[in-house]
């Protein structure tokens, strides 16, 4: 069988030859540069070895422990678990994922004095790298609390520990090491709230863990949910590290290092489900904690829709008590706030308060 080769002139192959490596180069050019992003792995808990049939099972995470503690048992819950590992409704409180089907839960405290904890520890994908800037995020809630649940308490000091090994717990004994990040105040949401912070590595940290370091002698533990309960009980989901500095040299913006040793955590508006108006001492008013603001305005509904309390000031409050006179029954109360925040932007929020005897 004949073959006839085509013939290509110099110039011609001289313009093919041209217009491929040009082609070559405008890609090189005009490609995002791609650079190794570190991040949590398994953050959402989404990855496991099965979905949890019961509480405790916090071994079923892939890439999560419970900082090597013989006793402690973080829980694992799952959209698609059953008896106690089941979403949305957990042995102690009804709760919706943050993210996708999983979410886990910690015993971060007792009552004061117990000192009794639970850790999570994570991983992540690779070593941060010292000097970089990173933001660490994560959302945390502690549900609808049922109303014989042991759940209920508020803690203080919830952190964040670095470190380059894995840390060790002690049974159940307090992590006693100084947290990188830790929020003062005290946290309780009915519903998540995001958590995010920036910090600079000052060394190759692998490993992540949460939880409340420390004795309880300088905490704050306080109950919101009644009487009775016993456990600070919080749900946790989607953790995240961002790479900042490779972000600000990716959009050609000068780092100039750290500014400010203060962590960006946003001051948020945080409302009690339940009040105690007793006399005893704990819980005793309804008082929403506000952010910074120019004037804010409380008004407390009955089961029918008649309002029976107003507050207008910069941190309203209602101890229990009727503008009609006298003090209002125990039982469940619809509440609205409006916040006027010191950028002028308005904040409108709404929900239930029961008010316990």
């Amino acid at each position: 069988m004949s073959s006839t080769r085509t013939h290509i002139s110099p110039l011609k192959r001289f313009k093919i030859t041209t217009t491929f490596f040009l082609s070559i180069l405008l890609i090189t050019l005009f490609v995002p540069k791609v650079y190794s992003q570190v991040y949590v792995l398994n953050g959402g808990f989404e990855f496991s070895e099965t979905v949890p049939n019961e509480s405790g099972q916090w071994e079923l995470i892939n890439s999560w422990t419970n900082a090597g503690s013989t006793i402690a048992n973080p829980d694992y819950y799952h959209t698609f678990g059953y008896n106690g590992g089941d979403l949305p409704e957990t042995p102690l409180a009804y709760i919706q994922p943050y993210n996708g089907y999983a979410i886990a839960g910690l015993e971060v405290s007792r009552r004061s004095g117990t000192n009794m904890r639970e850790y999570l520890m994570g991983e992540f994908s690779e070593a941060l790298v010292v000097g970089k800037r990173y933001e660490f995020s994560f959302a945390v809630a502690n549900g609808d609390v049922y109303e014989h649940s042991s759940a209920g308490l508020g803690v203080s000091d919830l952190g964040v520990t670095f470190s380059t090994e894995e840390l060790v717990q002690t049974e159940r004994d307090p992590i006693s090491t100084q947290p990188q990040f830790s929020m003062n105040h005290i946290q309780y949401y009915q519903g998540w709230k995001v958590i995010k912070f920036a910090f600079t590595a000052d060394k190759q940290f692998k490993y992540f863990t949460f939880g409340m370091f420390g004795a309880d002698i300088d905490k704050q533990i306080q109950t919101f949910e009644g009487p009775g309960r016993s456990k600070a009980y919080y749900f946790v989901d989607d953790f995240a590290i961002r790479d900042l500095t490779s972000e600000l040299q990716e959009n050609d913006i000068p780092y100039r290092g750290d500014t400010s040793d203060l962590f960006n955590l946003e001051t948020s508006t945080f409302v009690p489900t339940a009040f105690s108006p007793n006399n005893d001492g704990v819980n005793d008013v309804f008082m929403p904690s506000l952010r910074p603001n120019r004037g804010a305005m409380l008004r407390i509904y009955d089961r029918r829709g008649a309002m029976i309390w107003e507050s207008s000031e910069e941190q309203p409050k209602w101890s229990g008590n009727s503008m009609l006179g006298g003090e209002a029954r125990p039982g469940l109360y619809l509440w609205t706030l409006k916040v006027v925040i010191e950028d002028g932007s308005i904040d409108e929020l709404s929900g239930p308060v029961t008010l316990l005897q």
